[in-house]
């Protein structure tokens, strides 16, 4: 038996978890703009400290205040849920479907950016190869996300069968 303080708690871990990655994804799509970017260091520097630092201090943040803000979100209440019909498969397919719509959400939108961006462009002899290649990113990333809604339990079912395989428990009766 589970409480709902506990469960909110979990999920605000998870939601710290999924920001604290994104400063390292930050930090990757960030070297490119530092070795080709025409700007002085100082500034460089102070806009790759922002970019990295500030969804690390909001992750942090929130994994310690998530008790906290567990408590303030459920009102007080403390009712006990009973997860004994949720099984491993459905809690990692659930997963896959928000993190699917996570992808696609913001995928979408710089994928809307950068076409515009080139659509835009007066001289399309000019457009930049790097709008290019975001564009193209940005597609794949929207496709892998739509993939991971559609294909999440096939996903699930697959993923638990690798854990399982040549056990005696992943044989078939």
């Amino acid at each position: 038996m589970k409480t709902t303080n506990d469960l909110m708690t979990l999920a605000l871990r998870v939601v710290a978890v999924v920001i604290g990655a994104y400063a390292f994804v930050a930090l990757a799509n960030l070297a490119n703009f530092l070795l080709f970017s025409q700007w002085s260091v100082t500034v460089l520097w102070a806009f790759v400290a922002t970019m990295w630092s500030t969804p690390l201090i909001v992750a942090l943040a929130l994994w310690w205040l998530s008790p906290v803000l567990a408590r303030l979100a459920t009102r007080g209440l403390i009712a006990e849920i009973d997860c004994s019909g949720l099984s491993i498969g459905k809690l990692m397919h659930a997963a896959f479907i928000v993190m699917g719509v996570w992808i696609f959400l913001f995928s979408i939108a710089a994928l809307v950016k950068y076409g515009l961006q080139i659509s835009w462009h007066g001289n399309r002899a000019y457009i930049p190869s790097t709008a290019w290649a975001y564009l193209v990113a940005y597609g794949v990333r929207c496709v892998f996300g739509v993939g991971l809604v559609i294909g999440g339990g096939n996903l699930a079912r697959f993923l638990l069968y690798l854990r399982t395989a040549g056990s005696a428990e992943g044989r078939a009766p």
